[in-house]
This record gives C-alpha cells, structure tokens and sequence, in this order.
C-alpha cells in the first residue's frame, strides 16, 4: 500500500483567475492558502506543495490540523426512476 500523507487527503482545485490573468490553486483545508501559475499542473503542484509545508509546520508546532473537507454524498438514482430527456434525437 503507498505512503499516504495527510496532504493527500485533501481537497484541492485549480480555477483561472481573470484578475491574475494565471491559474490559482486553492486547498480546501487551508482557505488562506493559493499559488498562482501559467498552467493548471504548476497551479496545483504549487498549491500542494505550500499546504504541505502548512502541515509540516502545524505538526511540528503541535497544532491540530484540519480536518479533512468532504463534499456531500449525492443520492444515487436507480435507473427505473430516471426520466426521460424531453427530446429524442
């Protein structure tokens, strides 16, 4: 099984920035946190990279780290209350 650090468990995203005119990633976990960048991979790359400094830093401090930001859990749908779409092509 991989080594998986605390950092993996959570929630990241990469969105573009009109304002920066650059990619912005973001850590759920860590709000105040962001890295801005020309490409979606160095945005996250850069992004990961602060929040695990983040959790080094906290862990060695003793602080508590965040907790872990789960989404919602959609209901699934079993096909036989699915609804048809209004058009047929």
């Amino acid at each position: 099984m991989p080594h998986i650090d605390q950092t993996d468990k959570y929630t990241f995203r990469v969105l573009w920035s009109d304002e920066d005119s650059e990619f912005v990633g973001l850590c759920a976990e860590f709000p105040s946190l962001s890295w801005l960048a020309a490409s979606r991979a160095a945005a996250l790359t850069g992004v990961v990279k602060v929040a695990r400094q983040a959790v080094a830093g906290m862990v060695t401090d003793g602080e508590e780290l965040p907790a872990q930001n789960r989404p919602p859990r959609r209901a699934s749908r079993s096909p036989s209350t699915w609804r048809p779409r209004a058009g047929k092509a």
